[in-house]
């Protein structure tokens, strides 16, 4: 998806009507003219996925009047609306929320007075939307102990396959395959401070990219260690009068 797909098809010759004259009926033998659609399908990412515009170009011969008329519009033969031609033959569709996966989309002109009906298949497949989670083990952490970032894809359409990307502070740290939807990132040591961390999903064929919400890690200093400053020690006395402390 996010690439046009264009298909082409035509009517053919055929016999019209019988006309009335004023004196009698006079027999008058017409053609329609055969017709071809161009049908254009692009897309764009909107809030909730994909956002399809279907166009469907009707065209007659040159020797016709220009195709007029109506077009109707079909996903996996679904009726999703009529539109009319406008003066450039064009009529358009916008299809908010496709379904996702390979899905078939067809245009259906009706014809009119002088041309003939026709109609277009063109089979794309839409991309479902993702969501990407990013966790953290431990936040706060500290300074010389491991974190585990953790990355969760998920979609309403199956499972997302391809590739995570963690950045640190908008610079891309490590990249791991999803299984499942999931991949984690293991940071042995991050110095004492503020980090910000994010994971993006490249996207597969049949889903869409995303990109997780940000983590701002706080990293402290490990405490230290208190040590003695001398051996210990031990006083005993007979002596009542000594008090030891």
């Amino acid at each position: 998806s996010n690439a046009a797909g264009v298909a082409t098809t035509k009517g053919a010759f055929q016999p019209n009507f019988l006309s009335a004259g004023n004196d009698g009926f006079v027999a008058r033998i017409a053609t329609l003219a055969s017709t071809s659609i161009k049908l254009t399908i692009t897309s764009s990412i909107g809030k909730n996925g994909e956002i399809l515009v279907i166009s469907a170009k009707v065209s007659g011969t040159a020797s016709s009047p220009a195709p007029s008329g109506k077009v109707t519009f079909y996903e996996d033969f679904s009726e999703l609306g009529t539109v009319g031609l406008n003066a450039a033959g064009i009529a358009t569709f916008k299809v908010t929320k496709p379904k996702n996966g390979k899905v078939t989309f067809k245009a259906s002109y009706a014809g009119d007075e002088y041309n003939l009906p026709s109609s277009v298949e063109a089979v794309i497949t839409v991309k479902a939307k993702t969501t990407t989670d990013l966790k953290s083990s431990a936040n706060p952490s500290i300074a010389g102990k491991a974190v585990v970032f953790t990355v969760k894809v998920s979609s309403s359409f199956g499972t997302p396959s391809g590739t995570v990307t963690l950045k640190k502070n908008g610079t891309v740290l490590a990249r791991k395959s999803l299984s499942k939807g999931e991949s984690s990132f293991s940071i042995d040591s991050l110095a004492v401070g503020k980090h910000t961390f994010a994971a993006v999903y490249s996207g597969d064929t049949t889903h869409l990219a995303s990109t997780s919400n940000v983590i701002t890690e706080v990293t402290k200093p490990a405490s230290p260690s208190i040590k003695p400053a001398g051996a210990a020690v031990t006083v005993h006395s007979d002596n009542p009068s000594v008090r030891l402390r």
